[in-house]
């Protein structure tokens, strides 16, 4: 704009110069032609009406820097009333409920965070704060499936069987309720405890017809976690999250139940796993995969010695912010399990793949709660067909 009246100011200058060059030859007395009058007042009549022109625009010129001026004085008196509000009172002291602008940019980071935050804590991606605890109950739902060949009798040579052979489908559904507490601890780390109880529904339809159903329920195996964020190799490198988890043996093994009216619960064996998770922000988008290697503890079962197979598993997976509110995550993990030891023999068909595909869904509430919706669907056969979970966490309010 000043640039503007710059420009105008100068053109307003040629013009007078114009006009005084115009009039030199009258000036020196030099006769001037009429025909050549006549041109020179004219000429004189427009600039004239040019100067007034440009006086015009000059002054709305100087009209609108005041009003900008005018409108930075307000917007500065708007800022300081805002502040005012933040102080809880207005110019005349009254009390005022209204967020200001700070205000409301905090509460959309917590916003963010939290859409964010849900899937990778789940994930083992995040860690709470120092302090503060969380409560998380849980209901997951997995239903399997499994068409087997089963021979009553005896074979001579690998084509030749003596005895029945029949079919036989097996079903599993499997409703899992787990009550989960977390404990933010000082130095970067996290307390974790899962505490399981599961109803199972298990019915075996074979190839004459008959169905054997057996239905139960009971505690799960129990399991604790210490989570710790390592230290970064070098500045601007990925950071990591580092832990230790330990299941113990509490629910009902597959040794020693009745099969008519019992289901085992648990595998009968304590495990020790060691997973590295690493966590790449791009904002709108979360990267996270995590490594685990998971060590099945030996143990005597009756007369025998039994060393379930360790396991390697890895997980990779994005989570993509649809809003302040919302995130969706996107996760595959593919797990090997290596074969079980009998007495220090390998036991055939013991080698398990497991592969599932995950979706899941985090929506947060301006109250700070989250609810949490999962999808996973298996990829191979040695993994349940479907899982579907919901969870919402329950932190306690500051004041």
């Amino acid at each position: 704009m000043r640039r503007t009246k710059s420009t105008l100011l100068a053109l307003l200058a040629a013009s007078v110069t114009c006009a005084q060059a115009q009039q030199a030859p009258s000036a020196a007395g030099t006769p001037v032609p009429p025909e050549v009058a006549a041109q020179l007042d004219e000429l004189r009549r427009a600039i004239a009406v040019r100067d007034q022109v440009i006086r015009n625009l000059i002054g709305r010129i100087e009209q609108l820097e005041r009003a900008v001026s005018g409108s930075s004085a307000v917007a500065t008196a708007q800022t300081t009333e805002s502040a005012a509000q933040v102080s809880g009172t207005d110019a005349a002291g009254t009390a005022n409920a209204g967020p200001s602008t700070d205000e409301q940019a905090e509460r959309d980071q917590q916003l963010i965070r939290a859409a964010f935050e849900r899937t990778l804590i789940d994930r083992g991606g995040l860690l709470m704060r120092p302090g503060t605890f969380e409560v998380e109950p849980s209901v997951s739902y997995a239903h399997s499936s499994s068409e087997n060949l089963v021979i009553d009798g005896f074979t001579i040579f690998p084509v030749l069987i003596v005895g029945d052979v029949f079919s036989e489908r097996r079903r599993r559904n499997t409703v899992t309720t787990t009550l989960t507490g977390r404990l933010g601890l000082p130095w970067n780390s996290q307390l974790e405890v899962r505490v399981p109880y599961v109803y199972e529904d298990d019915s075996r339809l074979t190839g004459d017809g008959n169905e054997i159903r057996v239905s139960d329920h009971g505690p799960g195996d129990i399991e604790v976690a210490l989570s710790h964020e390592l230290p970064r190799l070098f500045r601007g490198g990925p950071s990591f999250l580092g832990s230790l988890r330990w299941k113990a043996a509490t629910a009902r093994d597959p040794f020693g139940y009745d099969p008519e009216n019992e289901i085992p619960f648990g595998s009968g064996f304590e495990t020790l796993s060691a997973s590295l998770t690493d966590v790449s922000v791009l904002d709108p988008v979360v990267f996270f995969g995590t490594l685990t290697y998971t060590e099945s503890l030996p143990a005597r079962k009756g007369a025998d010695r039994i060393d379930p197979g360790d396991s390697l598993s890895l997980q990779l997976g994005v989570a993509l912010a649809l809003n302040l509110e919302t995130s969706m995550s996107f996760a595959f993990e593919q797990a090997f399990t290596g074969r079980t030891r009998l007495n220090g023999v390998e036991v055939p068909g013991t080698y398990v793949n497991t592969g599932t595909l995950s979706v899941g869904l985090s929506r947060a509430f301006p109250s700070g709660r989250t609810f949490d919706a999962s999808l996973a669907i298996g990829l191979s056969e040695d993994s349940p067909d479907v899982q579907l979970g919901f969870s919402m966490p329950i932190r306690p309010r500051r004041n």
